[in-house]
């Protein structure tokens, strides 16, 4: 049997953060300028910084090719889904004025993002592993 080989905790926590700082940066702009920036890719975003930061952590771990990239690509796009819908929730029972229409919403293109997460977290994991031997072969 395969092994998840990256570490989901902090793929989680960098993905939580990167979350918060994103949506905290579009609404300042929106605060600040008037206009709304975002969209559907917004969620996106965290999970590339999130992949590249965990695949430059394994670089720096592990003298070691990642051994099933795309496995570990799957377990952190689920995470990614976990994530977001945990904080959906949190942000529907806690913000007053917040509607649940958000999560519906959210249902209907999740399989979509789920896709999209395993892409690039594939691509971004590997990014980031290249991205550290070159910063060590120097």
């Amino acid at each position: 049997m395969n092994k998840i080989s990256v570490n989901l905790t902090r793929f989680a926590m960098w993905f939580a953060g990167a979350t918060i700082v994103f949506g905290l940066v579009i609404v300042g702009t929106f605060y600040a300028f008037g206009q709304a920036y975002g969209g559907a890719v917004l969620p996106v975003i965290p999970a590339m910084v999130a992949a590249m930061v965990e695949g430059t952590k394994w670089a720096k771990e592990r003298p070691d090719p990642i051994p099933h990239p795309w496995l570990d690509a799957g377990a952190m796009a689920c995470v990614a889904l976990f994530v977001t819908v945990f904080m959906i929730f949190t942000a529907v029972l806690t913000i007053p004025g917040a509607s649940a229409g958000g999560i519906s919403a959210f249902a209907i293109l999740a399989p979509l993002y789920l896709l999209i997460w395993l892409i690039c977290g594939r691509i971004f994991l590997g990014l980031g592993v290249r991205n550290e031997r070159a910063v060590q072969g120097r």
